[in-house]
């Protein structure tokens, strides 16, 4: 009985140094690459991230992935990846973000993966990149391109006008007029947002002019030199600044 006993026994050992030994490789292999700092950088819609592979470590596969995040996490998706062989030493891997969406960078020790990240991820980084504006136009060339409108009708005082009524508009001479002044930069501006530029810079002027239209709407001869008539140049030279890319939008080339 002792002798089957430590028959047994022997035959066990090869078994218990070959999981052993395979539980030291897989250890090994999730030190052999670590994120050095920093670890994931962003320029523009290009993510870079960092990384190092430990002395004696060789072929080591590491990725960075691009993942989209959706309302569900079930639905995020891979965007981009790049994926390569290392030995030691400081490396670099880098992905494209897709910008305007919430996006995640995974710095992954293997392939590339998709998300929920693996038990072998070296690092996940949130990441959200603005869409690059597509740049303001002035508004003699809303008055010459009615094709390229982005929308039919803007916003102008207390209610809205259609494409056709904002071009007769903008082809009235001034004449002194301070609601016609606003109203050529006002369009204008509202179409420039409507493309997608941001209007940080003159949202609350944009609101402040509607208002002032509502009181004195458009062709309704208010003096440049009243009250109310200074302070609708005011807001013009504003968003006239706005539509010639010199605040928080560039202007389109």
């Amino acid at each position: 009985m002792r002798k089957n006993l430590r028959r047994i026994a022997l035959l066990c050992v090869p078994v218990a140094l070959a999981m052993m030994v395979g539980s030291i490789t897989a250890a090994r292999a999730q030190t052999c690459a670590y994120p050095i700092a920093p670890t994931v950088t962003v320029s523009g819609t290009t993510a870079t991230a960092t990384f190092s592979i430990a002395l004696g470590c060789t072929n080591v596969q590491v990725s960075a992935v691009s993942i989209v995040h959706a309302a569900n996490p079930a639905n995020d998706t891979i965007f981009a990846s790049a994926t390569g062989f290392f030995g030691p030493g400081n490396h670099t891997l880098q992905v494209a973000i897709k910008c305007g969406t919430n996006s995640e960078v995974d710095l992954v020790l293997g392939p590339p993966a998709l998300y929920p990240p693996l038990a072998l991820d070296l690092r996940a980084v949130a990441v959200h990149v603005d869409c690059p504006a597509p740049g303001t136009l002035t508004q003699g060339y809303w008055k010459n391109h009615p094709d390229k409108w982005p929308v039919s009708s803007v916003q102008l005082g207390a209610g809205t006008v259609t494409e056709s009524q904002a071009i007769a508009i903008l082809n009235t001479p001034v004449r002194g007029d301070a609601t016609l002044i606003l109203a050529y930069q006002l369009i204008a501006a509202e179409l420039n947002a409507a493309l997608g530029n941001p209007t940080s810079c003159v949202s609350s002027t944009i609101s402040a002019a509607n208002a002032l239209l509502a009181t004195y709407p458009v062709g309704s001869n208010l003096s440049s030199s009243s009250s109310a008539g200074v302070t609708a140049t005011a807001l013009a030279n504003t968003l006239d600044q706005y539509n010639n890319g010199n605040l928080c939008a560039p202007h389109q080339n």
